[in-house]
């Protein structure tokens, strides 16, 4: 059930007619209710495999909580938690690694092929999100971080909480246990922010993300075919299609939260306009980046350990993250690469104060005029880290298969006028333009206090978005909106 379909819209106004409908005291069990026919929706028999999940992780929860030996505890919960992770999305990776180094038979026989031995292992959804959650929460519980524990219900509720259930945001104990006990009344809810995070949603994802997917896949599945501007150009459009898949997802997670009553985490701050990989990273995914920061970068010793360990910190950080992404060497080069920029980065402006004043947008007016020399270098700068951050997603867009990387790659470097030449239009600059405009506002906090924001929750009744909405929709079934969202495959 794709959040951009039909089905989905006429899904969530049920839900939410009986959830404002009902009393207080009944609507968070009309939620679980309601997150449990989402995922079934998907698959039923892994719908009860989640719920198990949940319950063995509730009762050590309560071990954690309570006993003397809680690391223990949390050791053995942790591992069984990355033994389902692994199982089920890393199986068939480590069969493939092993393979490389080994001719046992029974490598062959337990792969995908014709003659394996055991029935194809199928990736639940949403597994890699539940699982940072659920070890987030442990990891809390086990710090002192959370100071009671929350009734089963609650718990169920807050990991399958379906708006953010199956692509995030990845949402901490301390911003949404909370939510589930506020009393909440309809009148209280930002409707208008609501579904205008919906609206960007569906535009992001239907009329930008899959208008340009098409082009993407006919040319990095055959790069040979065509030359390297072509090729560039997917590869520009890639970097485009991820962000506004994934962020469209979020806005639209987002916003129906919010007709919920529940205010999600943001995710993305208009990551593309940065000059530097650190400023990317600090606004793109926001709620995974500072997971692996808190769970992954600090334990194991973040930058207190000096510049070598620093050094080494981020780039395992990042190499982790990858392959987090998806179990092929893809999205791991992906991950070494730019936790290896992000150390570079670190080093120069931080640990060698090599730069004494790194570039920013608004340090190109110098007394309240704009200094053309600054500012045409700061474009410079944008371009090129642009450009690197789409060029190393040549290896995230590849994913499992490395070969593909490689050939995008050649074809890139020695295509030159060789080939077919993609076909772009005046739709394509027009949806161009419009990333532009979108992520100019996101970037600045276009979803928090802007003026544009007021004035338009000033100027427009509720049902000028409600019928945008239902045009939006409308418009979508016609379009080639069937495209599952990138990040469901994690």
């Amino acid at each position: 059930m794709l959040f951009n379909s039909i089905e989905y819209f006429v899904f969530f106004l049920f839900i939410f007619c009986i959830y404002w409908a009902m009393a207080h005291k009944f609507r968070k069990y009309w939620l679980l209710v309601a997150s449990w026919l989402f995922y079934a929706s998907w698959s039923p028999s892994f719908l009860i495999h989640f719920i198990l999940i949940l319950l063995i992780n509730y009762l050590f929860l309560l071990k954690i909580y309570k006993s003397q030996n809680k690391y223990i505890f949390l050791v053995i919960i942790l591992s069984l938690n990355f033994v389902n992770l692994a199982f089920f999305k890393y199986f068939y990776f480590i069969v493939e690694t092993l393979k490389l180094f080994s001719s046992w038979d029974v490598l062959y026989k337990i792969s995908v092929n014709e003659f394996s031995i055991i029935p194809q292992i199928i990736l639940p959804l949403a597994i890699s999100f539940y699982t940072f959650q659920i070890v987030a929460f442990h990891v809390d519980v086990y710090r002192n971080e959370v100071q009671a524990l929350p009734s089963v219900q609650n718990y169920l509720l807050f990991i399958m909480f379906f708006p953010q259930l199956i692509a995030g945001p990845i949402v901490r104990h301390n911003e949404l246990l909370p939510q589930l006990e506020e009393k909440k009344s309809p009148e209280n809810i930002d409707i208008t922010k609501g579904l205008g995070l919906i609206g960007v949603g569906i535009v992001k994802k239907v009329f930008i993300a899959d208008f340009l997917s098409p082009v993407v896949s006919s040319i990095s599945l055959n790069p040979e075919s065509y030359d390297s501007l072509s090729i560039l150009t997917s590869i520009y459009f890639f970097s485009l299609v991820v962000y506004c898949d994934f962020a469209g997802y979020t806005d639209l997670a987002r916003g129906t939260a919010l007709l919920l009553g529940f205010s999600l985490p943001f995710n993305f701050r208009g990551p593309f306009f940065q000059m530097s990989f650190t400023d990317h990273w600090k606004r793109w995914h926001l709620t995974l980046t500072s997971w692996i920061r808190d769970y992954i970068y600090i334990p194991l010793g973040g930058n207190k350990s000096g510049v070598y360990r620093t050094f080494i910190n981020s780039i395992i950080t990042f190499f982790l993250a990858g392959l987090w992404h998806g179990a092929g060497w893809g999205f791991a080069i992906w991950g070494f690469i730019n936790g290896f920029a992000l150390s570079m980065e670190r080093l120069i402006f931080k640990d060698l104060n090599l730069v004494k004043e790194p570039a920013t947008w608004a340090n190109a007016v110098v007394n309240g005029k704009v200094n053309y020399y600054k500012l045409t270098y700061r474009i410079l700068k944008f371009l090129i880290i642009y450009s690197s951050i789409a060029i190393i997603g040549i290896f995230f867009n590849a994913g499992t298969d490395i070969d593909r990387a490689l050939a995008i790659w050649k074809g890139l470097l020695t295509n030159g006028l060789n080939g077919k030449t993609v076909a772009l239009t005046g739709k394509h600059f027009i949806v161009i333009c419009l990333f532009i405009f979108l992520h100019y506002l996101e970037y600045n906090d276009f979803h928090l206090k802007s003026n544009l924001m007021i004035k338009l929750q000033k100027m427009y009744k509720i049902w000028i978005p409600v019928s945008a909405i239902i045009i939006l929709l409308y418009c979508s079934a016609y379009v080639d909106s069937d495209i599952p969202f990138v990040y469901f495959q994690f």
